[in-house]
């Protein structure tokens, strides 16, 4: 019990109001950040606007969430009812969508607004622009304050370059960018930051943007866990201070409840789905929030009372939990059909773990650059200083890096949460630096290289170079996309990532899209794809599927393929006689499924 001892004598100074006002919390000074923050988020943006424009304007997505976004927006705007989330043209006779009417207000406001003077292409190129360069925004004046709050002013300045620089915020905070990942970092950064400053309104906040975190989407779960477990520690080492932070778990209860019933249909609440805010959710918080509002305020001798009791309750919470939906205990696609997972999620690249073999370690050990170097200096500091914030931080930074290392989307998420840690460090490290001008170097330049930008762009060449150049052309390119939207509205059954194009740019419905509610149509896809001709034909057409697109560069298709079926004799050449060709290009054939 030493161990315990020392982190108990450590915190008897930690008190409740830990955050002074000081000069950099100044009005002039809060104007003087936007300003700065402002001009670099709108660098960014002239960086990637050239580029991005024409393809926005040609309604071309990098990311297949944008392009459903979009489409998604659009039925908002078109009338759709605000609680009606399903994607009428996705699956046979609509499927339901995973996401929330938070996002999508953002974005729907904007052309809303613009459309009436400038129209509603302009006014959907204007939102997809706006929307990520505000959230930029957000996300580098939050990293600068979390900064600020750990080593002082002079963190600022690394901190929000870093987070500038790495390689999610040039890829998924620039226009065109505006499916959820984005907002939900920036909701996470205004909770850590809330967290760190502790005051009440600040701790309101923390609990509101960690709700709606989760209202955006379930995958901030593991983030919010460890964030209740660095709160438990605090609590069982002995901080003073960790009866203030029961009103963390509390506002987080009531902002999850009020988003979810906000920003999309009550009946999401009471069901058990794994892949949003429902009942099991509800009650994991709800007896967390318990927990802490009964433990926290209370003191006992020991650190093995304690942790006793906090295991006690984790352990009711989650066993009430597993009650009301055992299946989520497996991870948020527990419910997903077992065909669905075994088709398509499987082969999904970003839900893989990092691969580091010797074709991407370059690329992959640069995104994990950031979050290296934040979990170093907050694990080092929390060993020397026992503050709460680095403590928050060495339990957040950790659960990052490990959810970047198991899912490669989560690995550029972690760097952008990495930034502040990161900017604390250089300045730490750089600040001590003589003379004047040689620490101005140092601060500046040092963000490059903890980011990670200059390793992922070597190791992003890598894959370029190897390039055979007689691949076929996309599905998605324009004459392929521009043919299919001419024709009259039709059931498509096409690749599962090439429907998210059908739906921003043709009227057609999509039988499958990448979206994991829509597992039925993905199923239904992989059967008439992997099937005999006589099975499906007799499966397009009681579905009353009228269009069969091969797009001959997917991957997927390439797997399908090689299980034989209607998709392996079509590149053979072998066209059956209730197929008719309509549309035959280098990337993609299109064929239409005749009457009996």
């Amino acid at each position: 019990m030493i161990g315990a001892h020392r982190w108990e004598r450590t915190f008897e100074t930690d008190t409740t109001s830990t955050h002074e006002p000081t000069a950099t919390d100044s009005p002039k000074s809060a104007v003087r950040k936007t300003l700065e923050a402002g001009i670099l988020s709108l660098v960014l943006m002239g960086f990637s606007l050239p580029r991005s424009l024409p393809l926005l304007q040609a309604g071309l997505f990098s990311d297949t969430d944008d392009a459903a976004r979009l489409v998604q927006v659009r039925d908002l705007v078109g009338g759709q009812a605000w609680f009606d989330l399903s994607q009428h043209r996705l699956g046979v006779g609509g499927a339901p969508m995973h996401w929330t009417r938070l996002w999508d207000a953002f974005l729907a406001l904007p052309i809303l607004t613009l459309r009436s003077s400038v129209g509603d292409a302009a006014a959907e190129v204007i939102a997809v622009t706006v929307a990520p360069t505000i959230v930029l925004l957000a996300v580098l004046l939050l990293a600068g304050k979390i900064a600020t709050d750990l080593a002082g002013e002079g963190a600022w300045l690394p901190a929000v370059v870093t987070a500038l620089i790495v390689p999610f915020t040039t890829t998924r905070l620039v226009p065109g960018a505006i499916d959820d990942h984005g907002f939900q970092v920036m909701l996470v950064l205004l909770m850590l930051a809330g967290l760190i400053d502790r005051r009440p309104r600040w701790l309101a906040t923390a609990g509101i943007a960690g709700g709606l975190s989760l209202v955006v989407g379930v995958d901030t779960v593991p983030i919010i866990a460890a964030v209740f477990v660095a709160i438990g520690w605090h609590w069982a080492s002995g901080g003073n201070s960790a009866a203030a932070l029961r009103r963390f778990p509390a506002w987080l209860l009531a902002s999850t409840i009020a988003g979810a019933l906000l920003f999309g249909p009550a009946s999401r609440l009471v069901g058990r789905s794994c892949q949003v805010v429902s009942l099991p959710y509800v009650v994991a918080l709800a007896g967390t929030a318990a927990t802490f509002w009964l433990l926290l305020p209370c003191s006992f001798n020991t650190l093995k009372t304690r942790l006793g009791l906090l295991t006690i309750g984790g352990i009711v919470t989650i066993g009430v939990a597993a009650l009301v939906a055992p299946a989520c205990l497996q991870g948020v696609y527990a419910d997903l059909p077992r065909e669905a997972n075994e088709s398509w999620l499987q082969y999904v690249a970003e839900l893989q773990p990092l691969d580091l073999g010797a074709g991407n370690r370059v690329l992959h050990i640069g995104i994990l650059l950031a979050p290296l170097i934040a979990l170093a200096i907050v694990g080092i500091k929390v060993k020397r200083d026992y503050e709460w914030k680095w403590l928050l931080l060495t339990a957040t930074s950790a659960t990052a890096l490990g959810l970047g290392v198991w899912q490669q989307r989560e690995a550029g998420s972690a760097a952008l949460l990495a930034a502040p840690a990161c900017g604390a460090a250089i300045w730490i490290v750089a600040g001590r630096l003589k003379p004047a001008p040689l620490r101005s170097i140092a601060v500046t330049l040092s963000p490059i290289i903890v980011s990670g930008t200059l390793l992922v762009f070597v190791g992003s060449q890598a894959p370029a170079a190897l390039a055979t150049g007689d691949a076929p052309p996309p599905c998605r390119a324009s004459v392929v996309v521009d043919q299919l939207a001419s024709l009259d509205r039709s059931v498509v059954v096409s690749d599962v990532d090439f429907g998210a194009t059908l739906l921003v740019r043709t009227e057609h419905q999509v039988v499958a899209a990448p979206y994991h509610l829509n597992a039925d149509g993905i199923v239904l896809a992989h059967h008439i794809f992997t099937s005999s001709e006589a099975e499906a034909a007799r499966l397009a057409r009681r579905n009353g599927v009228d269009l069969i697109v091969d797009c001959r560069s997917a991957p997927l298709l390439r797997i399908w393929e090689g299980e034989g079926g209607l998709l392996a004799d079509l590149r053979l050449g072998r066209v059956p006689a209730w197929l008719a060709i309509v549309i035959d290009e280098p990337g993609a054939t299109a064929y239409r499924v005749l009457t009996d």
